[in-house]
């Protein structure tokens, strides 16, 4: 399941596209590994945004604002 108020709940709308969608898995990866598994989340869910690491939330549309919060959380490996 996911927040379903995606700006307030779902997204870190100021951070860094990586940042944010590594979050949820913090306990488990670390720095190095975190950017390679955000970009490879973002890869999965088709999120379309020029400059990953230099873009926040707040700059994206509202479809690959989901999209990050999907990213964020498929990195947890939900079963």
């Amino acid at each position: 399941l996911l927040t379903e108020d995606r700006r307030a709940d779902g997204l870190l709308m100021d951070a860094a596209i990586p940042d944010d969608v590594g979050l949820a898995a913090l306990p488990r990866l670390r720095r190095r590994e975190l950017v390679a598994a955000s970009h490879s989340a973002a890869d999965r869910v088709k999120l379309t945004a020029p400059s990953l690491d230099t873009r926040t939330a707040r700059t994206l549309s509202g479809g690959n604002q989901q999209k990050v919060v999907l990213a964020k959380w498929l990195l947890t490996r939900p079963k």
